[in-house]
């Protein structure tokens, strides 16, 4: 479904994408920041806090757009 302009994708579908383009260039960088990402998030879930939970969302979907932009521009 990657012919599709604006889609959303589960983690796992975009890591695979996203490590696929290792060996072209800055293609391990993007895969190293978004797997970093996924760990943050993943720990950032542990918060039962709503309040905190938001604010975290708000935050990695601003830094996504970042990525997007700097390998994408």
């Amino acid at each position: 479904y990657s012919y599709l302009t604006i889609i959303q994708r589960c983690w796992t579908h975009l890591i695979r994408e996203v490590d696929a383009f290792k060996s072209i260039a800055h293609g391990n960088d993007l895969s190293a920041d978004i797997h970093a990402m996924f760990k943050e998030l993943k720990e950032s879930l542990k918060s039962e806090n709503m309040d905190e939970r938001k604010s975290m969302k708000i935050a990695f979907e601003k830094r996504m757009g970042e990525l997007v932009e700097r390998y994408d521009p």
